[in-house]
């Protein structure tokens, strides 16, 4: 209810207020009037009118006052109880009004709950899926890395058996020249023989020992005297 309306239902019922009281003082003016003419008439017929009919009369009059203050009370009341209900209506409205913007607030929160929800479910996937392929990028670079270090371990070993290699290498064709510089001698002491003889068998063990690393290293069997130093670290290397 407007507040235009509220205020039109309190003058009504002010006016209403105001009527009923003419009304009620209207009713026993004339009611006092013609007790009052009857009262003349019957004295100046009857001058025997006793004091129990002006008692009465009294008794009556108190009663019309009572009974207008009762109805000027009931009146005041119920337009008190009128103005109380139209200001309970009001603020039941008031009330249904706030509450439905409460509850279109509470929707909003609902889908934006909803939507947040869904979205931190995406997020967590995705989470999920990246957690997942960190794992496996770190797992294949720790692998990496150690194969890295078996590498560098076998090319520093790799160097090494070069190295001896080319030791040996250089070691035989000493040897070699030496026993042709002996074999072209025309003569032959038993001390020269003897250290041919040696110098062979040291030939035929450093052979040996350099067929073994060939091996190790991949190479293959080699002539030894046709096998030159620059050859044979060039295949060493490309070994690498």
């Amino acid at each position: 209810m407007s507040v235009g309306s509220r205020g039109s239902v309190r003058v009504e019922d002010r006016d209403f207020l105001e009527k009923g009281s003419q009304s009620a003082s209207t009713l026993t003016a004339a009611t006092l009037a013609s007790l009052s003419g009857s009262s003349s008439r019957r004295g100046s017929g009857e001058l025997s009118m006793t004091g129990d009919t002006e008692t009465s009369i009294l008794e009556i009059k108190d009663s019309l006052v009572g009974v207008e203050e009762k109805y000027r009370k009931a009146m005041v009341s119920n337009a008190q109880l009128d103005n109380e209900k139209n200001n309970l209506m009001y603020q039941v409205d008031r009330l249904k009004d706030t509450l439905m913007e409460l509850e279109e607030l509470l929707s909003e929160s609902r889908r934006e709950y909803d939507a947040k929800t869904k979205d931190f479910e995406c997020e967590k996937h995705a989470y999920g899926v990246l957690q997942f392929q960190f794992n496996v990028m770190k797992e294949t670079l720790k692998q990496s890395e150690e194969l890295l270090t078996e590498i560098c371990q076998l090319r520093l070993k790799q160097d090494s058996f070069v190295r001896e290699i080319s030791v040996l290498q250089e070691t035989v064709e000493w040897k070699d020249e030496k026993i042709e510089a002996l074999e072209q001698q025309k003569e032959y002491s038993d001390a020269v023989k003897n250290e041919r003889d040696e110098l062979r068998d040291e030939l035929v063990q450093l052979k040996d020992i350099l067929k073994v690393l060939c091996h190790l290293m991949g190479v293959g069997a080699l002539n030894m005297k046709q096998w030159p130093l620059k050859w044979g670290l060039s295949i060493a290397v490309m070994q690498l």
